[in-house]
């Protein structure tokens, strides 16, 4: 059964936050869903130590851990550890990661290059959401734009901003976006992007 649903947690994800201010942010301009880097190495990086305050502010928030690799009951513990309520799968893991992940209770959304979509039937019982972005997920960078008919919930990533992103969800189709960059300035989550961001997706879709 797929435990995600778009409308319940509205259409917009932004990712990289990494403390209260950015929290705050979010959850002001009405962003349901949060994405928490925990990859190591990463720049936007989330402090474990910073996880325990942006929990208490985004309390009705989805928090979605981003990893890349690992071990699947590591990542589970760290996740429930920290009290988080999902997984964005953003390495090399394979279908059978995302479903041992789920049956921890889990929601899983596996990002997913636009040239791989072909593999999105593999993620039908293994993730709840998909999403597409480009060649390099995570990267930031804008792909061409097409519509997509795909067998999961899907929305979509990469290189989108307030004045982009209705153009892209109605070509692709999708039911929501993520942003990173598109809602920084100088590499720090702004407030009034994340605002014009997200009220350019609910314009859009809501």
């Amino acid at each position: 059964m797929n435990r995600f649903t778009p409308t319940g947690w509205g259409a917009v994800k932004v990712c990289g936050v990494r403390c209260a201010a950015d929290a705050i942010a979010c959850v002001d301009a009405g962003v349901r869903v949060l994405g928490l880097n925990c990859v190591e190495g990463a720049r936007r990086r989330v402090d474990p130590a910073q996880l325990a305050a942006i929990r208490v502010i985004a309390a009705d928030c989805m928090l979605v851990a981003v990893t890349q690799g690992g071990r699947a009951l590591d990542v589970a513990q760290f996740v429930h550890r920290h009290q988080l309520d999902g997984v964005q799968l953003h390495g090399q893991e394979q279908p059978e990661f995302g479903a041992a992940l789920r049956q921890t209770g889990l929601i899983v959304i596996r990002a997913l290059p636009v040239m791989r979509v072909a593999d999105a039937s593999q993620w039908v019982d293994a993730a709840d959401l998909l999403l597409v972005d480009g060649a390099h997920p995570g990267s930031g960078a804008p792909w061409s734009w097409r519509r997509l008919e795909l067998p999961l919930p899907f929305w979509i990533a990469g290189g989108l901003n307030a004045e982009n992103v209705r153009s892209a969800l109605a070509i692709t189709g999708a039911g929501g976006a993520d942003t990173a960059s598109g809602v920084e300035t100088a590499g720090l989550i702004d407030p009034a992007r994340v605002h014009d961001f997200a009220h350019a997706v609910h314009g859009a879709l809501l």
